[in-house]
């Protein structure tokens, strides 16, 4: 099956994760990071294939003069806390 997919809309994805230093002691400090992802848009031509028991899933190249499948994508970063400033472990 081949379909044409395609996406714009207000939709918005916080990622937080934490970044450990090892250095001058094993787990010394931790930072939080949070990353917010917004505005993404993107059109994509899709496949999907049956072959011998699997389905298979993949996006086609974008047609020139096209270079990417994303149109738009915002993403901030902060590292750090607001009200601390890392936590010593």
């Amino acid at each position: 099956m081949y379909f044409k997919l395609a996406y714009s809309g207000d939709c918005s994805l916080t990622l937080n994760a934490e970044l450990q230093l090892n250095y001058p002691a094993s787990s010394f400090i931790a930072l939080p990071i949070t990353f917010n992802v917004t505005n993404l848009k993107f059109s994509a031509t899709a496949v999907v294939a049956y072959l011998t028991n699997r389905v298979s899933f993949a996006f086609l190249e974008p047609e020139p003069p096209r270079t990417s499948l994303l149109d738009d994508l915002s993403i901030k970063s902060q590292i750090g806390d607001d009200h601390h400033h890392g936590k010593c472990l």
